[in-house]
C-alpha cells in the first residue's frame, strides 16, 4: 500500500489529534486570502510580459492546462502517496490529510481545518520553480508571450485545483457542494479518500483527464460490509 497509518487513521480520533496539532495562531481565512493574493501576484507578473499576443500563441493556454493535469496526476500518485525522501509531501498529504478525512467524512468542521486541505503557501512558488525548465524551453522555442501564457495557465490551473479540492471538502449541504459538476467530481475524490483505495487511483483532484487516459479512474463498488473500512481495490 505504501503507507503505515496508525490505528486512528481516517477516524474522528485521528482528525482530533491532527487538528489539535495545528498552531494556535493559524487562521484558515488568512490562508485562503494568502492563496488568492499569491495567485494574483504571479498572474500580474506574468501578464506584464505579454505584448501583442498573436492568435496562435493562445494555444499555449490549453496546452499548459493539459500539462498541469499530467503534473497533478504524477505528483499525487508519486510523492504525495509514497514515503520518498524527504517525505515532506507524503507526511503532509497521506499521514495528515488522508488521516483526517476519510470517505466516510470528508467535510471540514471549522476554518482551522483548511490547514489540512489547502497546500502551504510555499507550494505554488515551488511548483513554478519545478516547471521553470519547461517555461524556459517554451520561451526559447516559441517566444516570450508563449512562455508568459504558459505561466498564467499553470497558475490558474493551480488555483482551480485548490478551489475544487476545497469544494469537495465543504459540508455536503453547502450550495457549492450541491452543484451538479462539483457533486460529480466530489464523488470521484471521495472514492480516493477510501483508506483502502487511496493509492489505487483517482489521482486527478481537478479534472480526471489523466486518470481516464492512464486507466486509474476508480469505479464505484458495492457498499462495504458493516465494520469493514474501505471498499474493494477495483480499478476501472
Amino acid at each position: 500500500m505504501g503507507y503505515s497509518p496508525g490505528a486512528d487513521f481516517g477516524t474522528p480520533a485521528g482528525r482530533e489529534r491532527i487538528v489539535a496539532g495545528i498552531a494556535p495562531g493559524y487562521r484558515g481565512e488568512l490562508h485562503f486570502l494568502g492563496l488568492l493574493a499569491e495567485v494574483a501576484l504571479l498572474l500580474g507578473a506574468a501578464a506584464w510580459w505579454l505584448h501583442d499576443v498573436r492568435p496562435w500563441e493562445w494555444l499555449l493556454v490549453p496546452a499548459a492546462l493539459v500539462f498541469g493535469n499530467g503534473v497533478e496526476w504524477l505528483i499525487h500518485r508519486g510523492p504525495l502517496h509514497h514515503p520518498w525522501p524527504p517525505r515532506l509531501s507524503y507526511n503532509r498529504h497521506t499521514l495528515t490529510h488522508h488521516a483526517a478525512f476519510s470517505d466516510e467524512d470528508m467535510s471540514v468542521h471549522s476554518w482551522r481545518e483548511l490547514r489540512i486541505v489547502l497546500f502551504p503557501l510555499y507550494a505554488l512558488p515551488a511548483l513554478e520553480l519545478l516547471v521553470l525548465p519547461v517555461v524556459a524551453l517554451v520561451w526559447w522555442t516559441l517566444g516570450r508571450n508563449a512562455a508568459a501564457l504558459f505561466v498564467i495557465a499553470s497558475v490558474l490551473y493551480y488555483l482551480l485545483y485548490e478551489l475544487l479540492h476545497l469544494a469537495y471538502h465543504l459540508p455536503a449541504d453547502h450550495a457549492v457542494a450541491r452543484s451538479r459538476v462539483v457533486g460529480w467530481l466530489r464523488q470521484q475524490h471521495q472514492r480516493h479518500h477510501d483508506p483502502r483505495r487511496m493509492t489505487e487511483g483517482n489521482f486527478n483532484v481537478s479534472i480526471p483527464l489523466f486518470d481516464w487516459l492512464l486507466g486509474t479512474r476508480l469505479r464505484e463498488t458495492s457498499q462495504r460490509a458493516p465494520g469493514v473500512r474501505g471498499r474493494s481495490h477495483e480499478v476501472a
